[in-house]
């Protein structure tokens, strides 16, 4: 066998990453970012997560029905929407481990994208942190709208009509809070011990005014 097959009999054997679609539906948690209210309409803007890369990788293979096709990735944005165990994020480990698993890849991140949604399918005292779970065709229907590709009378409409596809996910709530509270503490542990090497603030350093004299 020659080189190059025996590389080609590897990469069939034991591709970077498989990819499969499903008809299985999915509901995607979304983290209340900005509550934005006007006297036209009032929305909401939440935060998703995805896997992103932009590097080109060999090596990747889709299965669609009972056929696999080995291809070469050139970029790639996917929504995470659950954890590797469990259906929902019931705890800061699962996401933890999920966003941890993905960077120790060289090529992948996490990333954070934005989705807005009328303001009519929340609870009236939705508050910033706040995890709802939105399901997969409503959440579509956001992306385009999103990206302008359905106006905003389709968009209101079909929400009006989906009201019960976005509800809230107080565990998740409570999860990714309790996440992003851990995140605070670790930047904090990492912050230079030398107040030498750290970076100066405000009550540190004097700035000088328009005047050009020295302010505290």
């Amino acid at each position: 066998m020659s080189e190059d097959e025996r590389a080609g009999l590897i990469a069939e054997t034991t591709p970077r990453g498989v990819l499969s679609r499903s008809s299985r539906n999915r509901s995607v948690p979304l983290i209340v970012d900005d509550v934005r209210k006007g006297p036209n309409f009032s929305i909401v803007r939440c935060s998703f997560f995805t896997i992103e890369t932009d590097m080109p990788s060999s090596d990747w293979r889709m299965t669609l029905g009972n056929h696999r096709i080995s291809f070469y990735l050139l970029g790639l944005s996917g929504v995470i929407w659950r954890p590797m165990r469990g259906i929902i994020f019931g705890k800061p480990s699962q996401i933890d481990e999920l966003f941890e698993l993905i960077e120790r890849d060289p090529i992948l991140s996490v990333g954070v994208n934005d989705i807005w949604f009328p303001f009519s399918l929340f609870n009236e005292c939705v508050r910033r942190g706040d995890v709802y779970r939105v399901s997969e065709e409503l959440f579509k229907m956001g992306y385009l709208f999103r990206r302008d590709r359905v106006s905003k009378e389709e968009f209101f409409d079909y929400c009006e009509r989906s009201r019960h596809d976005l509800r809230e996910s107080t565990k998740e709530t409570e999860s990714f809070r309790r996440w992003s509270s851990m995140q605070i503490e670790r930047a904090k542990e990492s912050y230079p011990k030398n107040r030498e090497l750290a970076l100066k603030w405000r009550e540190d350093v004097p700035y000088r005014s328009e005047r050009g004299r020295d302010q505290y």
